[in-house]
């Protein structure tokens, strides 16, 4: 796993600026490494499961089947959610991971919010790609943000899972043989994760401080 890992990041470290640079334009390059080093890491958090794990790492480095921002349009990577609705859209990564499902975005942010009182925008790409919520909620410190960190990688990692697995069904589909699931039936599923983690969370701790722990965490979301 430590090589894994490690490799891992170096991936990251490699496409940081290509991926990365415009979202943390405000940064100096050595906080930008910062940063992306606590992103990459969290991406192999134990907390998460296999197949959230290599999900989280492919969005960090690219890695999905999606269109290269600047390739020709060509039939597979065109967005049949978007040609399903009429509309004609490259599958970006972006466009796949974060503004194709806006309108997913929007209610399990608004969700988060109403359990733990954090507000993230639905529009902000570091949030929707990257998971990054390092910057000061106001009105809350940071103990409760760290309070909450397991559960927030969970969510971004399940999310970010349900929605690379919507697309790829759609988009390996044959012509007319698929219909795009509704934001609702995502969510659902996004819940379902959420509570099997909670789940597991409950299930590693070995004695009465750890599971007091894991309810302390996991009880709000």
């Amino acid at each position: 796993r430590d090589a894994q890992e490690s490799r891992g990041l170096g991936d990251v470290y490699k496409r940081q600026n290509q991926h990365y640079g415009d979202l943390y334009a405000h940064l100096a390059p050595r906080e930008i490494k910062a940063r992306i080093h606590a992103l990459a890491k969290g991406a192999w958090d134990p907390v998460l499961t296999q197949p959230m794990q290599e999900c989280r790492h492919k969005t960090l480095i690219s890695g999905h089947d999606t269109c290269p921002q600047n390739a020709e349009p060509q039939p597979r990577y065109m967005c049949k959610r978007c040609a399903a609705r009429g509309i004609q859209h490259k599958c970006t990564l972006e466009h796949v991971i974060h503004t194709c499902p806006g309108p997913l975005h929007a209610r399990v942010l608004a969700e988060w919010e109403e359990y733990t009182g954090e507000h993230w925008e639905h529009t902000d790409r570091r949030i929707t790609i990257l998971g990054d919520r390092a910057r000061r909620v106001v009105d809350t410190d940071e103990t409760v943000q760290g309070l909450y960190e397991e559960p927030w990688r969970v969510l971004v990692a399940a999310l970010q899972l349900v929605i690379i697995k919507e697309h790829n069904r759609l988009q390996h589909a044959k012509e007319g043989q698929a219909t795009p699931h509704t934001w609702d039936a995502l969510l659902h599923r996004v819940k379902i994760t959420m509570r099997h983690a909670a789940m597991l969370a409950w299930a590693r701790a070995h004695d009465a401080a750890g599971r007091a722990n894991a309810h302390r965490t996991w009880v709000a979301v």
